[in-house]
């Protein structure tokens, strides 16, 4: 099974790539592939709705675009659990990760690759400043996509995870750590919730492969 983690943060190892290596303390399968990006460390162009991909996408190619994007979006068909995370930008993911989503168009209507992301199970990811900053419509943005797609987003009620899981990095807005990239770490709240996501996902992805066989 493949767990493929994408931090859409523009920090290399900041707090959004912490948040999500919490999460996955709680994996400990040995027949899970896990695997974190970092958009930080890519160039990756938007989505220009040139079409090429409604006609021309072929089983070697996806996309038109000669970037490090098109890598990506291969890693994203083949893997089972897709999890997406965003350091909240004005309520909303960053631009970064935005462009990745917008780029996997061709999984919705080019012919090869339509409809690959259906049943996939997805995890939404947010970090925030503080408190009520934004972070439930930065998951609702991750989790429309996924729904688009088809997908099914998973939630947990009982950590207050309902449309995926947050961080919060600074819980007195006035008193700011700003040197600190790992401060989410003492969030044991938003990564109870995160981890409870991952087993979830887990679990309901190894469902679905169970039905596939069966």
């Amino acid at each position: 099974m493949k767990l493929l983690c994408i931090s859409g943060s523009p920090i290399r190892g900041g707090n959004t790539h912490h948040f999500i290596e919490k999460a996955l303390e709680i994996v400990h399968e040995k027949d899970i592939e896990v695997e974190i990006i970092e958009l930080a460390k890519y160039d990756i162009s938007d989505c220009i709705h040139c079409d090429w991909c409604l006609t021309n996408s072929n089983p070697q190619r996806i996309c038109n675009i000669k970037d490090e994007g098109e890598a990506l979006l291969w890693k994203i068909r083949e893997t089972d659990i897709l999890v997406l995370g965003s350091p909240v930008y004005f309520g909303r993911l960053t631009g970064r990760l935005s462009s990745l989503v917008d780029r996997t168009r061709p999984m919705i209507f080019s012919k090869p690759h339509r409809g690959i992301m259906r049943d996939k199970v997805g995890v939404a990811l947010c970090v925030a400043w503080g408190r009520n900053m934004g972070q439930e419509t930065t998951l609702i943005s991750i989790v429309s996509a996924m729904m688009i797609h088809e997908m099914i987003p998973v939630s947990n009620y009982s950590t207050g995870s309902i449309f995926g899981a947050a961080g919060v990095t600074n819980e007195d807005e006035l008193n700011a750590d700003t040197k600190n990239r790992h401060v989410v770490e003492l969030d044991s709240y938003g990564i109870k919730g995160a981890q409870a996501l991952m087993a979830r996902a887990i679990d309901l992805a190894k469902r679905i492969k169970r039905k596939k066989v069966d």
